[in-house]
């Protein structure tokens, strides 16, 4: 229910609404979808404090490691506009794909930070990640800003 939900057309804070009963229930236990798919969600209608009581609940449990979590940490982090914690996550992934790096220059792009943006594009580049689409839409999309 909650991925249904936080794929909906119409945003809500409906799928944390069902976590916080899953988590108060004890059951079903979340898994690392349950995770990605709550924070994605509260990146969506911009729930910063629900998104970081997630993040909490996320390191608590272990699913930290997870890449699909890490990037939906960024992710979240960077759509809220807090560049700094979605840099931070994003410094702490061991294994970041394509997805990860897009994400990150995504967020920085999204509010202007074009240095930062290009920089981190062509870190990308060094690590040998070679950039999809949405990549090379973000980076276009912060030179056109500048």
């Amino acid at each position: 229910m909650i991925t249904g939900y936080s794929q909906s057309q119409t945003p809500s804070k409906e799928p944390v609404i069902l976590f916080r009963k899953m988590v108060k229930r004890g059951y079903p236990n979340p898994n690392t979808y349950t995770m990605a798919f709550v924070l994605k969600a509260c990146s969506i209608v911009s729930a910063m404090e629900e998104g970081r009581q997630v993040h909490a609940t996320v390191l608590k449990s272990g699913f930290g490691s997870s890449p699909f979590v890490e990037t939906a940490l960024v992710n979240f982090y960077a759509k809220c506009d807090d560049v700094v914690l979605a840099r931070k996550v994003f410094d702490e992934i061991t294994d970041r794909n394509l997805v990860a790096w897009s994400t990150m220059i995504s967020g920085y792009a999204k509010i202007g930070l074009v240095n930062e943006a290009l920089t981190l594009f062509r870190d990308m580049q060094m690590a040998g990640v070679v950039p999809g689409e949405v990549t090379m839409v973000s980076v276009i999309s912060a030179c056109a800003a500048n």
